[in-house]
C-alpha cells in the first residue's frame, strides 16, 4: 500500500475535522459557558492539537458564532418548505416552521449555549436571536404577502 494512501486515509478531512472541534466546543460551552472553556480544553477533547483548533477558527469567538451558527441552520428546511409553499401548502409551511422552531427551543445544548451567552453579555446571542426571528418573519411575512396577492 502506498503510505501516502494510509496516512491520507487515517486523517481526518478539514471538514471531518472542524465537525469534531464544533462537537466538541458545543459541549464545553454548553457545560462551562464561554468564559470557563479554554481552547486548549476543546484541542483536548476533540482530540487535536490547539493550533488545528486556530487553523479552523482564527478565535474562541469565531468558533462560538460557527456553533450558533450551525444549530441555527434551516437550509435543509427552507428547501421543504420552498416546496410546500410553490404547492400552496399553507398548513404544511406553518407546521414545518413552527415544528423547527419547537426543536430549536428544546434543544438543551442550544438552549445552554444561548443562556450562557446571555449571561456572560455576549452580542452572539443578542445577533442570533435578531437574526432568527427576522428570517422567519421576514420569511413568513413574504409567504403571507405573495398568498394573499
Amino acid at each position: 500500500m502506498n503510505p501516502r494512501r494510509r496516512t491520507k486515509s487515517l486523517r481526518s478531512s478539514g471538514q471531518e475535522r472542524q465537525a469534531s472541534i464544533i462537537t466538541a466546543a458545543a459541549s464545553l460551552f454548553a457545560a462551562k459557558g464561554f468564559q470557563g472553556t479554554t481552547t486548549r480544553e476543546i484541542a483536548k477533547t476533540a482530540g487535536i492539537s490547539e493550533a488545528l483548533v486556530f487553523k479552523h477558527f482564527p478565535t474562541k469567538r469565531a468558533l462560538y458564532a460557527a456553533i450558533l451558527a450551525e444549530k441555527a441552520s434551516f437550509s435543509e428546511l427552507l428547501a421543504t418548505v420552498e416546496e410546500s409553499a410553490r404547492k400552496r401548502d399553507d398548513m404544511r409551511v406553518f407546521a414545518m416552521i413552527a415544528g423547527y422552531r419547537i426543536r430549536r427551543a428544546t434543544d438543551p445544548t442550544m438552549l445552554r449555549l444561548l443562556l450562557f451567552s446571555a449571561l456572560e453579555g455576549h452580542e452572539i446571542s443578542d445577533m442570533f436571536f435578531q437574526n432568527q426571528h427576522r428570517i422567519f418573519y421576514d420569511y413568513l411575512a413574504g409567504y403571507i404577502e405573495r398568498r394573499i396577492c
